[in-house]
């Protein structure tokens, strides 16, 4: 595991342990969270560290909306999603591949940044063992989680954070129904 410490680290290397594969931690606009780029060895590593049942899907982080078409269908009114992002809000859309896909516009331009420089969104969760509370700081996360992921970002974002996972909102039904305040 690489663990960079506050300040010495650009988001270059970030951006290279996501392009390799590597699952990393790092602050969000919301709690801390654990990440990698959307494969199903990626994915399966994450379900496997935070002891995660396969049923709950993972949501992603996208850049913008226009990422966030790649992979969802069009069929939702906007206006609500350009109201709530960027921000703390994850909303649950129609996956083009069938399914449905949870979805989230960070409220930090570094990671928009990132996810727009390496052209993919990033599957990211809150950085715990699934069920405990989830961590506003990295000095707080598990050691489990710590020692399983391949990387730690301990850059300070200047973020906002609120403790506090998002609000999520799902889209996929005839009117728009919250599932988590």
């Amino acid at each position: 595991m690489v663990f960079v410490q506050l300040g010495i680290l650009l988001s270059a290397t970030i951006k290279q342990a996501l392009k390799n594969g590597d699952i990393c931690i790092f602050e969000t606009d919301t709690v801390v969270g654990i990440g990698c780029i959307p494969t199903s060895k990626n994915l399966n590593k994450i379900y496997e560290i935070k002891n995660r049942p396969l049923e709950k899907k993972l949501p992603w982080l996208v850049a913008d909306l226009n990422m966030a078409y790649k992979y969802i269908k069009a069929d939702f009114n906007d206006n609500i999603v350009k109201s709530k992002w960027p921000g703390k809000t994850t909303f649950i859309f129609n996956s083009l591949k069938g399914g449905t896909l949870a979805l989230r516009q960070p409220a930090t331009e570094e990671l928009q940044k990132i996810m727009s420089e390496i052209d993919s969104p990033i599957v990211c969760t809150s950085a715990n063992i699934s069920g405990e509370p989830a961590v506003s700081s990295i000095k707080d996360v598990n050691s489990h989680i710590l020692k399983s992921a391949d990387f730690v970002y301990d850059k300070k974002l200047n973020l906002t954070q609120t403790n506090k996972s998002s609000e999520i909102i799902d889209l996929t039904k005839d009117k728009l129904v919250v599932i988590r305040p």
